[in-house]
């Protein structure tokens, strides 16, 4: 491994540390207080500058992210919320949005509340708030490379009804400036399900601000909302924040490079910013969200499998994704941390 721009070996490293926990570690926190209450996390740190905090009890989303100490995440005015206090009953779902980097939508349901005759999907669904099973954090020693791995599984799941799995790992390496999410969809019922999901990752202050640049490998792009139909000249930028402003959105068809498609945001004032690739093959999509509303000051890029509209426009649109009974589906993503112009102009070179 580099530390300072000078190669150790694990014997090098352990003669200067005797406990490695001292430079990078994976340990299990648990939030007492608030909204928060209760809520079991992994806190990660990988000796590069990157931290990351990983929530046990919301299927393994991601709440904290930080590199060098500089914010990368939206942590949302309610703040973090357990599932014992959230409320998803219709606009109330708003009250229990925490934000963070990513929280996971679906898997029956991404986008507006709808109800049939199998159950009620909440407002990007259910899975966000239900607690991982079997789950773990791990450092672990590859050759002279120490990794941090944390995994586990959840159920997204009703007696008579679907029984979808959602495993998940998440890896990240002394020094990296970033890490890897691999996720593996199981239906593990007998019969075919539909399956929405898309992964909301959140920025905000520092890194979103006046001059921030938005990229993407983009096919096409469809508005979200009339707002964004007439704003859609500024979607590739960020303004200052703006009393009142109203959300808007887009959802890009993504342009695969070499299997990938790729999205990522930059703020050349403070050099620094973030870059998401993800297989075009389950995840066809990319949605920018983006509210520049004081208070609510946000940036999103969601890659995702549907049209996140709600289930219910997605069977008139006949776009809904299904997954047949033992079928597996895998999603896999990665998140660098765009550290300087020089790692800038070295990503833009994926846009030409």
């Amino acid at each position: 491994m580099i530390i300072d721009g000078k190669k150790y070996t694990k014997a090098d490293l352990l003669r200067r540390t005797g406990n490695v926990d001292q430079i990078a570690y994976v340990r299990k926190v648990i939030l007492n207080e608030g909204k928060g209450d209760g809520i079991k996390m992994f806190e990660v740190a990988n000796g590069g500058g990157l931290e990351f905090t990983v929530e046990e009890s919301k299927c393994l989303d991601i709440l904290d992210l930080k590199y060098k100490g500089r914010n990368l995440r939206l942590l949302a005015k309610t703040g973090p919320v357990s599932a014992a206090n959230a409320d998803l009953r219709g606009i109330n779902y708003l009250r229990s949005i925490s934000g963070g980097f990513m929280y996971t939508c679906g898997l029956s349901n991404v986008g507006k509340e709808y109800e049939d005759a199998v159950a009620r999907h909440y407002t990007h669904g259910r899975i966000r708030f239900i607690p991982a099973e079997k789950a773990s954090g791990e450092g672990y020693w590859e050759g002279d490379d120490y990794r941090i791995r944390i995994k586990g599984e959840t159920r997204d799941s009703g007696f008579f009804n679907d029984n979808l799995v959602l495993r998940r790992e998440i890896t990240t390496a002394f020094g990296e400036k970033g890490f890897h999410i691999r996720d593996v969809v199981e239906n593990e019922g007998f019969k075919k399900e539909p399956l929405m999901i898309m992964y909301h990752m959140n920025t905000s202050f520092p890194l979103i601000g006046a001059g921030t640049e938005f990229f993407v490998t983009e096919k096409d792009c469809m508005p979200i909302y009339d707002e964004s139909e007439r704003r859609k000249a500024e979607r590739y930028n960020v303004s200052d924040p703006v009393d009142g402003y109203e959300e808007t959105a887009y959802l890009y068809t993504v342009k695969s490079v070499d299997g990938k498609a790729y999205g990522g945001v930059y703020n050349k004032e403070i050099g620094l910013g973030l870059l998401i690739s993800f297989e075009t093959e389950n995840l066809p999509y990319m949605l920018e969200w983006k509210s520049m509303r004081s208070g609510d000051y946000a940036f999103g890029m969601m890659p995702t499998n549907c049209h996140i509209m709600g289930r219910e426009k997605e069977n008139e649109l006949g776009t809904l994704k299904y997954i047949e009974p033992f079928e597996k589906l895998c999603y896999n993503i990665d998140v660098t941390v765009i550290d300087g112009d020089a790692d800038y102009n070295e990503i833009k070179k994926l846009f030409r």
